[in-house]
């Protein structure tokens, strides 16, 4: 069954939680997304990626799992297909210069 039927494209869901991903999966869809990880009240916000639910997601979904929220450091992305990502979107720290700038400029030593 698909999410959409006859919608001519793939569907990919955002989900939150794994009871989510579980859902997007008998539903139909094609991949999930963690990009509503710490958005919801389902599930908390993490400092960083929230690698705990990318793997929670793969072992439980036989759909492709797109990692992505927070993402910010190439190390961050090796971990998430580590955890079982078949893909990991980085946003922000790419499409916000300022955000990385900034970034930057905080880790930099002052003069």
């Amino acid at each position: 069954m698909r999410a959409v039927p006859d919608a001519g494209a793939l569907v990919l869901a955002d989900v939150a939680t794994e009871a989510e991903a579980r859902n997007a999966e008998h539903a139909g869809a094609d991949a999930v997304a963690t990009t509503l990880a710490g958005h919801t009240a389902d599930r908390a916000r993490t400092a960083g990626p929230d690698l705990a639910l990318v793997a929670a997601v793969a072992a439980q979904v036989s759909l492709p799992v797109i990692a992505e929220g927070r993402y910010h450091r190439p190390a961050d992305a090796a971990a998430a297909i580590t955890a079982g990502a078949h893909a990991v979107v980085v946003g922000t720290a790419i499409t916000v210069p300022s955000w990385l700038t900034t970034s930057f400029r905080r880790a930099l030593p002052a003069r």
